[in-house]
């Protein structure tokens, strides 16, 4: 991954749901160009951080449930609204629950907000993949043990 778009994970409940912060800082590559007078968080990196979000917890919902070590990758986004700009100092909270999931992928309706509004909002689907690449899984399970540091676990 290029870009960590969550910074910690709140509440992490395998199976159900996921909560996890991004604190956007002015210090980020993207506000040179995105808008260097008026600088607004991309609407695609706030979707792509409710994405990584999303599919850590598919992928660990169907290790608990399969044992398998199988990868999210999103193959859609349906309903995807942008209700509000984000800006340098802001903490988004980022909010997914699974609707569905089988062994093929999984469905995940989420959400981003500051301040207790909700600035976008989404349903994600994401397909199963299969990948026999040691070093991916291993760094996954470090991005995964970072983020849930200060996690509270659910279940």
């Amino acid at each position: 991954m290029r870009f960590l778009l969550v910074d910690s994970i709140l509440e992490w409940e395998p199976g159900k749901q996921a909560k996890g912060i991004k604190n956007v800082s002015l210090s980020e590559d993207f506000f040179d160009d995105h808008f260097p007078l008026k600088p607004i968080m991309p609407g695609a990196l706030i979707v792509e951080g409710m994405a990584q979000l999303s599919g850590l917890l598919l992928e660990e919902s169907m290790k608990r449930q399969t044992g398998k070590t199988l990868k999210a990758l999103m193959s859609l986004m349906e309903k995807v609204k942008f209700r509000h700009p984000v800006y340098p100092g802001a903490q988004i909270l980022y909010t997914c629950a699974i609707l569905q999931m089988n062994e093929f992928g999984g469905k995940i309706s989420a959400s981003a907000s500051v301040d207790n509004t909700i600035t976008t909002e989404c349903t994600l689907l994401f397909s199963f993949h299969q990948f026999g690449n040691p070093t991916q899984n291993a760094i996954r399970e470090r991005i995964l043990e970072t983020w849930l540091a200060n996690a509270k676990y659910l279940s």
